[in-house]
């Protein structure tokens, strides 16, 4: 299928992403529903599937054998792999997962395309240093995760910022950026999102080999 150009974000968006962004805000949880809108203009839902507090889980290292006592919590998760029981488990919650979606109801095993993680302060006005790095990290946990299941080529993990947004790969390397201060969220967000839906729509089957 030819590449589609996502559709143009409604100004409103924009502008709500941008107050949020510049004016302090107290809970984090505003940017979410501006940001849900903008995923989903720029990933339509022909093929793609926006999963908002999407639990993610390590794949599981072996199959539960006899006398193992989660062998009944054994279970596959939409990517089709095996996933770790209550026991065993570190369970993760990204803000945002996007997903090419499987169209095949017998054999669902979506393919992970983005993800993203929001916090209130911009990192460059923020001078908790430590805080920084543990929004780094955290994304960095999401990515880890996520690169076990099928991922897209095309992957990228975001760290919505404030005001600023910065990019990470599969390989959980941040992206360069100017000055290393991130890009604009309201102004450029839609563009680095599209870039994706777009190299996933002109080639699907471009997925990472994790065999």
């Amino acid at each position: 299928m030819p590449p589609v150009t996502p559709p143009d974000v409604p100004y409103w968006i924009q502008q709500r992403i941008k107050r949020y962004g510049e004016d302090p805000i107290r809970y984090e949880a505003k940017l979410y529903g501006p940001l849900d809108k903008l995923l989903n203009r720029v990933f339509p839902d022909d093929q793609f599937m926006v999963k908002p507090q999407s639990v993610i889980r390590p794949n599981a290292t072996r199959k539960p054998e006899e006398g193992d006592d989660w062998g009944d919590q054994y279970s596959i998760d939409s990517y089709d792999k095996p996933v770790l029981p209550a026991s065993e488990r570190k369970r993760k919650e990204p803000d945002f997962v996007v997903v090419k979606a499987s169209d095949d109801p017998e054999e669902i095993s979506d393919v992970v395309v983005a993800c993203l993680e929001v916090k209130k302060h911009n990192l460059e006005l923020n001078k908790k240093k430590d805080e920084v790095l543990r929004n780094i990290w955290q994304l960095r946990e999401y990515i880890s995760i996520l690169s076990g299941k099928q991922c897209h080529n095309a992957f990228r993990g975001v760290l919505v910022s404030g005001k600023n947004f910065y990019g990470f790969n599969l390989q959980e390397t941040r992206l360069p950026s100017p000055g290393g201060l991130g890009l604009n969220t309201a102004e450029g967000l839609h563009n680095f999102l599209g870039a994706i839906s777009n190299k996933v729509r002109k080639s699907p089957e471009d997925i990472r080999n994790i065999e």
